[in-house]
């Protein structure tokens, strides 16, 4: 039995869902569990799959403050993991924070321990300070414990070699492609008819989570002064805020996030997709390969970036999309944009579409497993 744990509700999560599907699909493993947090409306119960079961564990102690909430979501998935899971074969931990969870099981259980990261996690946005110094520590530690690592990006998985003198053997990058199976049959509303954006009008798309640090004020600033429209499609702590900010806005839109599978559909009768934070800090927003990159591709729309190191490559290698350096560019590229420029890169984008499915990553999920991990 394979193990997945992950400290969040277990909604969005399509990498998870689509490496589980994989594991199970290939026949890696006869069952798989994925260990979530119980919120509110949510079943502690799921099936995924007829052999992946989502479980999510109450917090007892959610009317604490946030920091202790989450410490307690942690405290409650170890000792659900320790009374609960007796035969386990191998345990996937997909965040720092629960990494310590695989490394007891490891050592009590003699499970199999995969590190299978989202993001840099010691260099994450937002993590400062004493907190920084102690998930520094906290990795150096468990990470020699892990039979296995999975990463999101080429930078992260040299980021990760070098910091920890990893084998190549021991760590893989497995890129966050859409699985496009089944794509064709899915129905799915006009993103124009929806939001009820005129004919004649450009449609700019965003796609993830709505909190600071994404360029979000940004491009309300930018598409404030321009003709076209820009469409918000995600949730996040700012999602409340933002629609409060533009609801006297008429050429932007706030939408509630959707499944990947649906997501694709909807945003393919956009114009452009754009993900653009301007003065990063943050290492892991520097070498990340975000989800959306990936979905705007596969709707065949060209992409404005910011100086995002890895994406930055593909941008430039494959000419699907320009980059921007500051608000002031990204200004002056809404206004400039015209729709013979977008259609020369969706082009392109037809072009390079077959190198970026789930397709072409499942060989690099099975194999570590194949050879035991």
């Amino acid at each position: 039995m394979n193990l997945h744990i992950y400290p969040s509700n277990i909604v969005y999560e399509s990498r998870i869902e689509k490496i589980t599907k994989t594991l199970i699909n290939e026949k890696t493993f006869n069952s798989i569990i994925i260990l979530g947090i119980w919120e509110k409306g949510l079943k502690r119960s799921q099936k995924l799959h007829s052999r992946i079961e989502i479980i999510r564990v109450k917090n007892y102690f959610s009317f604490l403050p946030y920091f202790l909430r989450k410490f307690f979501d942690l405290v409650g998935l170890m000792f659900f993991c320790l009374f609960r899971f007796t035969k386990v074969d191998v345990v996937n931990c997909h965040s720092l924070n629960c990494l310590f969870i695989g490394v007891i099981l490891k050592i009590m259980r003699g499970v199999k321990l995969v590190y299978d990261t989202h993001e840099l996690e010691t260099e994450r946005n937002g993590l400062t300070g004493i907190r920084k110094v102690f998930s520094k520590k906290i990795e150096k530690y468990c990470i020699g414990y892990c039979d296995h690592i999975f990463v999101v990006g080429d930078k992260i998985n040299r980021w990760y070699k070098h910091r920890y003198k990893l084998k190549n053997s021991i760590i893989t990058t497995i890129f966050n492609f859409p699985n496009l199976a089944n794509q064709s049959k899915i129905k799915s509303i006009d993103i124009r008819v929806k939001n009820k954006i005129p004919y004649d009008r450009l449609i700019f798309v965003y796609v993830g989570l709505m909190i600071k640090g994404r360029g979000l004020e940004e491009l309300i600033t930018a598409f404030n002064q321009s003709t076209h429209h820009l469409v918000l499609i995600g949730y996040g702590p700012s999602w409340t805020k933002l629609e409060k900010e533009t609801r006297k806005i008429n050429n932007i839109h706030i939408n509630e996030p959707l499944d990947q599978k649906h997501l694709l559909m909807f945003i393919k009768s956009a114009d452009v997709g754009i993900f653009s934070p301007f003065n990063i800090k943050s290492l892991s927003y520097k070498y990340c390969m975000p989800n959306k990159i990936f979905e705007y591709i596969h709707a065949q729309l060209p992409i404005i970036v910011s100086s995002l190191d890895e994406v930055v490559n593909h941008i430039n290698k494959n000419k699907i999309g320009w980059v921007v350096n500051s608000e002031e560019e990204l200004k002056k590229l809404i206004i400039n944009i015209k729709p013979s420029h977008i259609i020369n890169k969706k082009k392109n984008i037809l072009k390079v579409q077959k190198n970026y499915t789930w397709e072409s990553q499942k060989h690099k999920l099975v194999s570590p497993y194949l050879k035991k991990i």
